[in-house]
């Protein structure tokens, strides 16, 4: 099974991306084991040891500088991922891309709204969902590590969803289509 920083190291090498944003350090995991040039952490935790010590938010606010690439694994609640990728396509170079973890939560209690401690994804999902219907993007998720969705600038037909619609009984109904769902050995095909 392929993971986040497995599928972000293959799309540096792809493109031939020289700089790196992540939006929640973490366990620096996924920091350490990209290989770009240039690399910027932002969490709020100083003991993830992050190049900034901020929140997203106000790591956007202050910043100036642009990127090829993007991965966000912040605060899963729903305003605040939609503001991360909100925010990260304001700084996204032309031709980079967006990485989004956690978007195909495996139940309910997963992609709750609330954190509950476990394998919370939270509602990363609705996010991309709304995305998907707004936006002129090319989207898709990687079925693996919790979803990998990747993000560029682009067409696609958009997702035909009512906000009603969005409840976990009805994502979890649709998910393939929704996500635009494609295994870890399809996904190299679309870019």
């Amino acid at each position: 099974m392929k993971k986040r920083f497995d599928i972000i190291n293959e799309l540096i090498e792809k493109y031939g991306y020289d700089n790196y944003l992540e939006i929640g350090v973490q366990t620096r995991e996924t920091f350490e084991k990209v290989e770009c040039n240039y690399k910027i952490g932002v969490d709020p935790n100083p003991y993830t040891n992050p190049t900034f010590v901020l929140t997203s938010d106000a790591f956007f606010d202050q910043n100036t500088k642009k990127f090829d690439i993007i991965f966000i694994d912040g605060n899963h609640e729903f305003e605040q991922s939609y503001k991360d990728i909100d925010n990260s396509l304001d700084v996204l170079l032309d031709g980079g891309t967006i990485v989004v973890h956690d978007v195909n939560p495996s139940d309910a209690a997963c992609g709750s709204p609330k954190y509950h401690g476990g394998g919370w994804s939270g509602e990363v999902w609705k996010t991309w969902l709304l995305f998907r219907a707004d936006y002129d993007l090319e989207m898709f998720v990687i079925d693996t590590d919790a979803g990998i969705g990747i993000m560029r600038i682009g067409k696609q037909l958009p997702l035909l969803i009512k906000s009603e619609d969005l409840n976990f009984e009805n994502f979890d109904k649709n998910r393939k289509e929704w996500l635009n769902l494609v295994s870890e050995n399809e996904y190299m095909d679309l870019l």
